[in-house]
């Protein structure tokens, strides 16, 4: 849960070891798991979404609609929740919404651009 300190498994490999040098080199290419991601809005969020029909609110099924409403709204918080949690295509569909600024506009093409592999 965010916000709350939490115990953690941290590894840590032994630097002094005679092997670690033919270790490090692949050591360096080990990347961290894809974290996972919200299927739902969270609970610290839903003030954003105060009108909006809870069944809008799954990332699956209401993903452009919640994009939208965080660019919107412009919410740090939300804004990075949703650079984690939403998909390319949903801050593409976004950022054709009418009335947005085109800096607004920008920041859902970087998000987008941002999420693709």
């Amino acid at each position: 849960m965010a916000g709350r300190p939490r115990h953690v498994r941290l590894i840590h490999a032994n630097r002094r070891h005679p092997a670690y040098q033919t270790l490090a080199p692949i050591l360096a290419r080990v990347e961290p798991p894809e974290a996972d991601r919200d299927e739902e809005v969270p609970a610290n969020l839903r003030h954003l979404f105060w009108n909006t029909n809870p069944a809008q609110l799954n990332v699956s099924h209401g993903g452009d609609y919640i994009a939208r409403r965080l660019l919107r709204t412009l919410d740090p918080g939300g804004l990075a929740w949703g650079a984690r949690n939403l998909r390319p295509a949903h801050w593409r569909a976004a950022a054709g919404a009418r009335g947005l600024d085109p800096a607004v506009r920008a920041l859902a093409e970087n998000l987008a651009a941002d999420g693709e592999d």
